[in-house]
C-alpha cells in the first residue's frame, strides 16, 4: 500500500502569506498503526522579507515552552526556497500519496496548511508538488469517526511540525480504524 504524508507547519501568522518557520512531515499508511520514523522529516525555516507575522501568533510562541521555542528557531535555518525544495524532492518519494492536514473552519474551500505551502511555492515561482485532488483534511476525517463514538487521544508530543504531523497521522489511523 502506498504512504500517504501528513503535514504540519509552524507559522507566525494566520495570514495565507504567513511566515512559515517550520515544516514537519510523517509519511505513513491510513490504514496501519503505527508511523515509521524512518519516514518523518522536517525543516526549520528562515523568514523571508515580506511575509506576514502577527502580534497574537508571536504571543502565542513566547507562551510556548523553552524547548519548543528552540525546536523550532534555530541558528541556521533553511531558506524558504531550499526547504520548499527539500519538502520537494520528499514528495517524490512518494508519488501515490494523498496529502493530510487539518484544515480550517474559516477557510472552508481549501486546506489551510496545504494553502500556506502553496502560496509559498507560488510566491518562489516553484511547481506544487502534490496534486489539488490529493489534498485531505483530518478534521473532516474525525468529525465523521467521532460520530461513530471515537475520542481524539490526548498525546503529549513536543511542539513542533514533525511531532504534530507524527501526532496528526496516529489520530488518521485511529480514525481510520473506527470507520472500518
Amino acid at each position: 500500500m502506498p504512504l500517504d504524508i501528513m503535514l504540519d507547519l509552524e507559522t507566525l501568522s494566520t495570514e495565507p502569506n504567513a511566515a512559515i518557520v517550520q515544516i514537519g512531515v510523517a509519511a505513513f499508511d491510513p490504514d496501519g498503526t503505527e508511523v515509521d520514523p524512518a519516514n518523518c522529516r522536517e525543516w526549520c525555516v528562515a523568514m523571508e522579507p515580506g511575509a506576514a507575522v502577527d502580534h497574537a501568533t508571536l504571543r502565542w510562541w513566547i507562551q510556548q515552552s523553552e524547548a519548543a521555542r528552540r525546536a523550532v528557531f534555530v541558528e541556521h535555518p533553511y531558506s524558504l526556497g531550499s526547504a520548499l525544495l527539500n519538502f520537494d524532492y520528499y514528495c517524490k518519494c512518494y508519488p501515490e500519496a494523498s496529502l493530510w492536514s487539518h484544515g480550517d473552519k474559516r477557510d472552508r474551500t481549501r486546506h489551510r496548511t496545504s494553502s500556506w505551502l502553496e502560496s509559498a511555492y507560488r510566491s518562489l515561482v516553484l511547481t506544487i508538488p502534490w496534486d489539488y485532488r490529493r489534498v485531505r483534511d483530518t478534521r473532516t476525517l474525525f468529525w465523521l469517526a467521532e460520530r461513530r463514538g471515537w475520542k481524539r487521544p490526548q498525546r503529549d508530543t513536543a511542539h513542533t511540525a514533525m511531532a504534530d504531523a507524527v501526532a496528526q497521522a496516529l489520530d488518521v489511523q485511529s480514525a481510520m480504524e473506527v470507520l472500518r
